[in-house]
């Protein structure tokens, strides 16, 4: 196990990672919203048993998703911009701390 003193955060990657796995996140429910709108405009055209429940699946699917996969992806990266603010935060206050000690 890792000692505190092995561990290395910086802060404008953590920052730079987030926007990225945000990025992704939004590409995915774009997907996903253009798959769904297809999917029903095709069983529009498309009416049997079949097609019905293929659309009910992939609803099923799309809901899963929006409700708790792309959300629970933003709430981390909510998570992690915040710690990399309070960790930007306390170097900041440590380095004018230790400024004003002239150490």
């Amino acid at each position: 196990m890792a000692a505190a003193r092995d561990i290395n955060v910086q802060t404008s990657e953590l920052t730079r990672i987030c926007g990225r796995v945000r990025e992704e996140n939004t590409k995915i429910k774009g997907a996903l919203d253009s798959c769904y709108t297809d999917i029903n405009l095709l069983c529009d055209r498309w009416q049997s048993p079949g097609a019905d429940k293929l659309r009910q699946r992939f609803n099923g699917v799309a809901e899963v998703y929006n409700d708790k996969y792309y959300a629970s992806v933003e709430n981390y990266c909510q998570y992690l911009d915040n710690t990399a603010k309070r960790l930007q935060g306390a170097e900041s206050a440590i380095q004018a701390g230790a400024n004003a000690k002239n150490f």
